[in-house]
């Protein structure tokens, strides 16, 4: 029975894939019987492969959050390193660190991953007073950053050219962030209430 103003209390988080040429998946498309493809139809191939990144990113109702570039095989260690680099000014610049202003009330959401619910996890987290939302296991679609990493992926794409390396990639996935526009994580976070009456 939350409402839009529960919502907007709640700082989501989540991790995905960012590639050099787009997803990793099949792409269909129509033509025409005996007519070549277009260029634009053709997804080309690369002898070394296009390779990718890992990132973290997190949002709030006022904003993006913190994002992070994760660098191998991320462990509960490596996830609080990240927390602390990231989540914490993010709350700190919205002044919603708990020891800053007790009576700003926020909840702070992770899926069910294993290194999230590690004890390690648990301990860092209470240790900072960081309360942290039940989540329902497999519920992707519920996480409204789910939408926000789509449309950062469409963003990419306007781009004339492919990165040229990870390290433009990366550039460009930052540049892209902070150009997330607030209505758009406004009609995210106002969506809440109906996502969940949707699975109920």
């Amino acid at each position: 029975n939350w409402t839009a103003s529960d919502w907007n209390k709640v700082v989501f988080s989540d991790e995905t894939k960012i590639n050099r040429f787009g997803s990793d998946g099949r792409k269909w498309v129509w033509a025409v019987k005996g007519s070549p493809l277009t260029e634009r139809e053709v997804t080309p191939t690369y002898k070394f492969g296009g390779g990718g990144v890992m990132v973290w990113g997190c949002i709030t109702s006022s904003s993006v959050g913190g994002m992070a570039f994760i660098q191998g095989i991320m462990d509960s260690k490596k996830y609080t390193d990240i927390l602390q680099d990231r989540l914490l000014p993010t709350l700190d610049a919205l002044d919603l660190l708990p020891q800053a202003v007790p009576q700003q009330q926020y909840i702070f959401q992770h899926d069910n991953d294993p290194k999230h619910k590690s004890r390690h996890t648990k301990a860092w987290l209470a240790h900072l007073e960081i309360s942290v939302l039940d989540w329902p296991a497999q519920s992707p679609d519920l996480n409204p950053i789910e939408h926000l990493w789509r449309r950062l992926k469409e963003q990419l794409k306007g781009y004339r050219t492919p990165a040229a390396n990870l390290d433009q990639l990366r550039d460009r996935i930052l540049e892209q962030w902070a150009l997330i526009p607030q209505d758009y994580i406004e009609k995210l976070y106002a969506s809440m209430p109906d996502r969940i009456r949707a699975v109920i």
